[in-house]
């Protein structure tokens, strides 16, 4: 399986007087059964990680809704819509992708 190490998503700024602010969160879980930590934004989805961290491009971005399946993973056992699941909910479980 793949290893990844510790990654960083692109940050969410917050302006916080006038300068910008990324608020980062650490984040660990399992992906096809690889262990991985991440500091990440808290508005990052669940397929960003996968597809721009990871390169697991096997998860897509249909209709960016959650209507399409297209971005379908097993979150804990249970299909989610990746591309409306904050990444934070991934966090200490288990995701499954094709």
């Amino acid at each position: 399986g793949r290893r990844a190490g510790r990654k960083h998503a692109s940050g969410c700024a917050a302006v916080l007087r006038g300068k910008a602010e990324v608020t980062m969160a650490h984040i660990a879980f399992r992906v096809n059964g690889a262990h991985v930590q991440l500091d990440v934004s808290p508005g990052t989805m669940l397929v960003e990680v996968l597809r721009d961290l990871l390169h697991l491009t096997g998860t897509k971005v249909g209709c960016g809704v959650g209507e399409c399946v297209a971005s379908t993973v097993l979150l804990n056992g249970q299909p989610v819509a990746s591309c409306i699941t904050p990444v934070f909910k991934a966090n200490g479980g288990d995701v499954v992708t094709v």
